[in-house]
C-alpha cells in the first residue's frame, strides 16, 4: 500500500508538471508506465539542539518586560530602542499661530501593544533614555546588544529620562473605553521635565525642543535620516522592576501637544512614529547557563525563543543520492512531531507558529542579507495544532544541491567533507513572516528572527526513544 502511494504520488507529480500539446496527449496517457521508473525511499535523519547567544534583532516588534521561563526556571528580560520615521512633507503650522509662542503645552512617548505575555495586572517599572548617537541602519545589532555599554546613551543635566510604573491592564480607564475600538493599550511617559540640549539651550520640555529646531532649520526633518542625526536620535526603553508579564510593542509614538489661536484657542498635537521604516532593536537577556542544560539534553531537541534554542538537523544526503545520481527527485517530505509540554503552568510558552530551514552555513547571512524563504534553498513550515507538527513538503532541491557540489572523486570527497564540517547540517530556527497579497496569492516579504517567548520539544536527539524523524523521497528516472 505505501509503495502504491508513492508510486500515485510522484505519477501525479510528473503528469501534472509537463504541458503536453495535442500529439503527445495519447502517448503520455497510455505509456507513462513504460517511459518512467519510480521508486521511493526512506531515511533516517539526526537532530541535535544547539544554544544560540543571540540573534539579529531586526524586528518591527519591540519586547519589554521580566518573566520567569516554566521550563527552565530562568528570568528573561527584554529592554528595547526605537527611533522616529519622519512622514513625508511634514509640516507645522505658521509659527506666528500659537496661543504662547513657539511652545509646546506637553510632550509624552507612547508604547503602543496589542498582545502580551503573562499578568496583566502584575505592576512594572521602565524608564525612558534619550540616546546620544542613532540606530545606524547599515549596522547588525544582535539581541546581547547594550547601548550602555556601547556608550548609545546620553549623560549629564537635562537629558531626557523618564519612568513610567504601569501594568498591562490601565486600571484607570474604564473597561468600556478600553474594550472600544478606538483605544490601544499603551505605556505612557511623560516628557515634561526641563530639556537642555546638546549646546545648551533649555527649554520646558522636549516638545518645545522639537518646535523649535523644527522652525531653526526644517531641512533636519525632511527625513527620517536627518532628524534621527541632527534632531532625535531615538531612545531606550530599560525594564526596572516588576515579574510576571512581557508587552509586544507594535509601535511607538513621540507627540507633543501644543495650543494655537485664530478668534479661539485650538488643543492641537502632532506626532512621530517608531514604524517598520526605521530600526527597532530588542535587547534579550537570560540565563545561558539554564539553556545550555537544556541543549545537552539528549532524548529530544528545542525551539525555543528569543535567543534560546534550535534545532540542527544532519541530513542523510549522501544515502538519498547514492546510486541514484541520474534520478530526478520528485519529492523529500519530512514531518518534525513535537513532544507534550511537561511543564504544568498557565503560563507555559506556546509552540513557535512558524520555523524556518536554512543551512547551517548560510544561516547567519540569512537574516543578515534580509532573504525570504525561497522554498528551494530555504523553507517555512508553519506549526500544525492538530497533528502537533510542522512539516517540510519537498526539500529535494536543496538535497540535490548539497549532493552536486561534493567532488565526485571519492578521496577528493572525504577531503572536501573535513574542510566544510558542516557541509550537510541545516537548522531550524523560529521566525516571524511578513507576508503581502497579490489578488488571490500571498508572497512572503520578510523573514526575521523570532524575538516572542516561545518555546517547543521535538522527537530527536542522539538517544532518541522514540519514532526516528525521517525524510521520504520519491524518484523517477526514463527507461532507456
Amino acid at each position: 500500500m505505501k509503495k502504491l502511494f508513492f508510486l500515485s504520488l510522484a505519477l501525479l507529480y510528473i503528469t501534472t508538471a509537463c504541458d503536453d500539446t495535442t500529439d503527445t496527449l495519447g502517448s503520455s496517457l497510455t505509456n507513462s508506465e513504460d517511459l518512467i521508473t519510480v521508486s521511493d525511499g526512506v531515511y533516517k535523519i539526526v537532530s541535535r539542539s544547539i544554544k544560540v547567544d543571540s540573534v539579529l534583532a531586526r524586528n518591527t516588534t519591540g519586547y519589554l518586560g521580566n518573566v520567569k521561563d516554566p521550563e527552565t526556571g530562568s528570568y528573561i528580560k527584554s529592554d528595547f530602542l526605537t527611533q522616529f520615521h519622519m512622514p513625508e512633507n511634514f509640516e507645522l503650522p505658521e509659527d506666528t499661530v500659537y496661543a504662547r509662542g513657539v511652545m509646546a503645552d506637553s510632550c509624552d512617548l507612547r508604547l503602543f501593544f496589542s498582545s502580551y505575555y503573562g499578568d496583566s495586572l502584575t505592576t512594572m517599572k521602565a524608564t525612558v533614555y534619550e540616546l546620544d548617537t542613532p540606530i545606524e541602519e547599515n549596522v547588525a545589532y544582535y539581541s546581547s546588544f547594550d547601548p550602555e555599554k556601547r556608550g548609545m546613551i546620553r549623560i549629564g543635566e537635562g537629558r531626557v529620562e523618564s519612568s513610567s510604573v504601569f501594568s498591562l491592564v490601565n486600571k484607570n480607564y474604564s473597561d468600556s473605553l478600553r474594550y472600544s475600538g478606538s483605544y490601544t493599550n499603551n505605556i505612557l511617559f511623560r516628557l515634561n521635565d526641563e530639556y537642555i540640549d546638546r549646546q545648551g539651550v533649555r527649554y520646558n520640555n522636549y516638545g518645545t525642543y522639537l518646535m523649535k529646531r523644527y522652525y531653526a532649520n526644517k531641512d533636519d526633518f525632511k527625513n527620517s535620516y536627518t532628524f534621527s542625526h541632527n534632531v532625535c536620535p531615538g531612545f531606550y526603553v530599560k525594564f526596572d522592576n516588576g515579574l510576571g508579564a512581557m508587552a509586544y510593542i507594535s509601535s511607538s509614538q513621540l507627540n507633543f501637544y501644543y495650543t494655537t489661536v485664530d478668534t479661539i484657542e485650538h488643543s492641537r498635537y502632532s506626532s512621530f512614529a517608531g514604524t517598520e521604516e526605521v530600526r527597532q532593536v530588542t535587547k534579550i537577556t537570560t540565563d545561558t547557563e539554564k539553556l545550555e542544560t537544556l541543549a545537552k539534553e539528549t532524548t529530544c531537541t528545542y525551539l525555543k525563543s528569543p535567543a534560546g534554542l534550535f534545532t540542527e538537523l544532519t541530513l542523510p544526503v549522501e544515502e538519498i543520492c547514492r546510486g541514484h545520481e541520474n534520478d530526478s527527485i520528485n519529492a523529500a517530505n519530512m514531518v518534525l512531531r513535537c513532544l507534550n509540554n511537561n511543564v504544568s503552568s498557565p503560563y507555559s510558552f506556546s509552540p513557535p507558529s512558524t520555523i524556518l530551514l536554512v543551512e547551517k552555513s548560510q544561516l547567519d547571512n540569512f537574516f543578515k542579507e534580509e532573504k525570504t524563504a525561497d522554498y528551494r534553498m530555504s523553507f517555512i513550515a508553519t506549526y500544525s495544532s492538530a497533528s502537533s507538527s510542522y512539516t517540510f513538503s519537498n526539500i529535494s532541491y536543496l538535497i540535490r544541491d548539497i549532493y552536486n557540489r561534493m567532488p565526485q572523486d571519492d578521496a577528493q570527497r572525504e577531503a572536501w567533507k573535513k574542510d566544510n564540517p558542516e557541509w550537510n547540517k541545516v537548522v531550524l530556527v523560529p521566525v516571524n513572516v511578513q507576508y503581502t497579497t497579490y489578488g488571490t496569492s500571498s508572497l512572503v516579504t520578510s523573514v526575521t528572527h523570532d524575538m516572542s517567548l516561545s518555546c517547543v520539544r521535538l522527537i530527536g536527539g542522539e538517544d532518541n526513544p522514540y519514532e526516528d524523524i525521517e525524510v521520504s523521497i520519491i524518484y523517477s528516472k526514463f527507461n532507456n
